[in-house]
């Protein structure tokens, strides 16, 4: 007899038999409408701990080695399910989450639901940063900031090459594929109030975390500035990108430039910070002063003065902490005034809706 597919299967990729891999298969198991894909990438899946259940797939990957994405896409192209979601070993989904997300993604007749992101110990994540629920845009409803496309897709939406996951990067290799998912016009929803997705580092050593030169460990994104899709987007999603790229990942890079001593890795950044800036120069006007003049800085190799800027935030005005160095940019995407009136009415809103609930 032709076993039926659930409505949702997970591809849950596991490096390490030592991942709590089955609170994670447990969590997809809740919902009876879901079904659970296990990947052994490069381990005996004996020795791994899964529940018995005939909703559970294993599969083995014994190549891609040091690739943590090509499980994934292996999982991912064994998919029958009408719909697709990725779960990290060591995460899970908190109770109903997936039983929201498929009705949401029909309610919707949307190409992708995302999953609220659920930080133990945390407030309450609203990210992406909207207040609109349905039919988000890349750049109005931050969605950049989604640097993985964690939650529930149409699968032959998610089997579609475009959004492959990147298999020759140690790191971010989820980046392009998710930008390409925010920008191809897809519909995509997220309900920040529905049970979510819990993220969790209880791994001794992620492999995504080993630490690597800069250069190897920005693979992912020198791979994004080069894709000629990135380069046609239009103006206000390619600022909303480089707005992005520059507050989140070429500052956290100066901090690992900053207490390292590699002039190479000094070097790599100020590169890849003026190909960044290159893509829409208007990015960088959307940061806070204090910050854009960081960012100078690094495009011009003066590390150590950018480090300064950042260490030296605290003792500056409000003005250079908060609001972009030309005011035409106050409410422009990713622009810190309008993130604080968003957030301001997101959690309004998600207050309203507990009271009434």
């Amino acid at each position: 007899m032709t076993r039926i597919p659930p409505e949702a299967q997970i591809v849950i990729a596991v490096h390490d038999p030592n991942r709590p891999l089955r609170r994670a298969v447990d969590s997809v198991l809740e919902s009876e409408r879901a079904g659970a894909i296990v990947v052994a990438h490069g381990i005996d899946p004996s020795l791994l701990d899964i529940p018995a259940s005939p909703r559970v797939e294993i599969l083995e990957c014994d190549w891609g080695f040091g690739k943590p994405y090509a499980p994934f896409n292996w999982g991912i192209a064994h998919v029958q399910a009408p719909s697709t979601g990725v779960l990290g070993s060591d995460d899970w989904y908190q109770t109903g989450a997936i039983d929201q997300m498929i009705r949401h993604l029909h309610q919707d007749d949307a190409d992708g639901v995302l999953a609220p992101l659920v930080f133990p110990g945390q407030p309450r994540s609203f990210n992406p940063l909207s207040i609109r629920r349905r039919h988000l845009r890349a750049a109005q409803d931050g969605l950049f900031y989604r640097t993985a496309p964690l939650g529930l897709f149409k699968t032959p939406v998610f089997q579609g090459p475009r959004y492959r996951f990147v298999e020759d990067v140690p790191a971010g290799g989820d980046i392009l594929p998710s930008v390409r998912l925010w920008t191809d016009g897809l519909s995509i929803s997220h309900y920040p109030d529905s049970p979510g997705y819990v993220v969790t580092d209880e791994a001794a050593q992620r492999v995504t975390k080993t630490v690597r030169p800069l250069e190897e460990t920005m693979q992912a994104i020198t791979a994004l500035l080069n894709d000629s899709d990135v380069a046609s987007l239009p103006h206000l999603e390619r600022q909303a990108l480089v707005t992005k790229l520059l507050r989140v990942h070429v500052l956290n890079a100066l901090n690992f430039v900053a207490t390292g001593n590699s002039k190479a890795d000094q070097a790599f950044l100020t590169a890849l910070t003026r190909q960044i800036v290159a893509l829409e120069p208007r990015g960088l006007e959307v940061l806070p002063r204090a910050h854009k003049n960081a960012i100078v800085f690094i495009t011009r190799g003066e590390n150590d003065q950018a480090m300064n800027v950042i260490k030296s935030l605290s003792a500056q005005p409000l003005r250079d902490r908060v609001f972009p160095d030309r005011l035409q940019y106050t409410l422009s995407p990713g622009a810190n005034p309008r993130n604080a009136a968003v957030l301001a009415a997101s959690r309004a809103r998600s207050a309203l809706f507990r009271k009434r609930a």
